[in-house]
């Protein structure tokens, strides 16, 4: 297995002697993995080349993680964060368990992470296996909701052998092979509909929260005793429901919409089992097992993480807005509030810690600064009291604190080539 950073270019004298050994036997190849296939959002691209006897070998990275395997190599590739080094590496899970706590969070994660389960697995040690407990964790967050909210109760069907009574239909098979031979005369074996939590998709829900803490166990993860919480919080009200094994692929649709996250908990129940599938039928050592190719945006993962942060510091309702949209624009955030009205815009780019920002990423918070529909959204209503905005952005940096105090503008470092343009580091938690 290939192993690199995310988001840097490695040439010939950059990779592993072994490595690059290995891919300059392979001739001329040129391959790429894009995110959800998208080709603009390229995750990894292997460019290798041959000029008479010079191989030139180019491997690109972008802003993801996670394993893969190109089709034209028999060889896999393991991208981790770039900001790991000999003092640890980026704690990612707990960085999408804290930005969990966040509510409004569970409404951006389509666009979070990208699963080939269609592709050929990969082999790689179990502490480098970031998929399983990034799906068990939205899981159990998922569930904790539901559970908050209160089981969708509803009617399924009971099949019972009474006595002295008859409910519902008499099953005459039934009753001829049970109660008849056995000259039961006071029984009889009946279907019926009961009201109640007892469903077939709670029951689901319940096997899936059993396979998800058997499955956690195998992780040393960092908040696993918090998270062992989620799941004491969310067992009770299945006590109720029935214990019914269930196999990847159970097919539910919830349309009420008061009860829409059973179909974000369906989905993830049945990637944990096919997860679960995996380990369990290809597993090779006990550190080692198979997983399918995947990909997590840690850019997307940053904004969750630092929309989290900006709350914690602007708790009240209304004051931080994540990805609204403006005549087709979407700023990171809009911070309101009598002190403040500041564009943010969150930035996983360590280097600003350094450098400038860039022209780019000024443009477009600039851009935004000037869009009508955003002057108004902070009360800017007539073209006489249209103002430049403050613009801010957040970026990853390691040596800042891990819980700044992002209300406190005095933080904020001026970008000197601009006007009214700051920006501001956060650190990301370390394993």
């Amino acid at each position: 297995m290939i192993q690199v950073s995310e988001h840097f270019k490695f040439t010939n004298g950059q990779l592993r002697e072994s490595d690059l050994a290995y891919l300059k036997l392979l001739g001329d190849i040129q391959s790429s993995s894009c995110f959800k296939g998208q080709k603009d959002r390229i995750c990894l691209d292997l460019k290798i080349s041959t000029q008479a006897d010079n191989v030139s070998v180019d491997l690109d990275t972008s802003y993801y993680v996670g394993v893969t395997r190109l089709a034209e190599i028999d060889r896999a590739f393991f991208i981790h964060s770039k900001l790991d080094d000999e003092h640890g590496e980026v704690n990612v899970l707990k960085m999408f368990f804290e930005a969990l706590q966040e509510p409004e969070n569970f409404e951006h994660l389509d666009d979070l992470y990208d699963i080939r389960l269609h592709e050929r697995p990969v082999l790689i040690e179990q502490k480098k296996d970031l998929l399983s407990p990034f799906l068990i964790i939205q899981f159990a967050s998922l569930v904790k909701r539901l559970v908050t909210k209160g089981l969708k109760k509803s009617y399924y069907p009971v099949m019972e052998n009474l006595t002295n009574r008859i409910k519902g239909k008499i099953l005459i098979g039934q009753q001829l092979k049970n109660n008849v031979p056995k000259s039961k005369a006071t029984s009889t074996f009946c279907a019926f509909q009961e009201f109640g939590a007892d469903t077939k998709v709670n029951r689901f829900i319940k096997y899936v929260l059993r396979v998800a803490r058997i499955y956690l166990a195998r992780y040393n993860f960092d908040d696993q005793g918090e998270l062992n919480n989620i799941f004491n919080f969310c067992s009770p009200p299945f006590s109720s429901v029935s214990d019914q094994r269930f196999n990847a692929g159970f097919v539910y649709r919830e349309t009420n919409p008061f009860y829409k996250i059973y179909n974000d908990i369906v989905h993830l129940g049945n990637l944990i089992l096919r997860m679960e599938s995996f380990s369990v039928s290809q597993k090779k050592a006990d550190s080692t097992y198979y997983v399918p190719p995947y990909w997590i945006d840690m850019s997307r993962l940053f904004e969750l993480y630092v929309f989290k942060k900006l709350r914690e510091s602007f708790p009240l309702k209304g004051q931080v807005s994540y990805h609204r949209k403006f005549s087709y624009q979407e700023p990171d955030f809009i911070l309101n509030t009598d002190e403040h009205q500041v564009i943010i815009d969150a930035k996983y780019k360590p280097r600003y810690a350094h450098v400038n920002i860039s022209i780019d990423d000024a443009r477009q918070l600039s851009g935004y600064s000037r869009l009508r529909t955003i002057q108004e959204e902070f009360g800017h209503i007539n073209p006489n009291d249209y103002c430049i905005l403050d613009c801010l952005i957040v970026y990853s940096d390691q040596a800042n604190e891990i819980n700044p105090d992002l209300a406190d503008s005095s933080t904020w470092q001026l970008e000197s080539k601009y006007i009214r343009i700051y920006k501001t580091g956060i650190a990301l938690p370390i394993l």
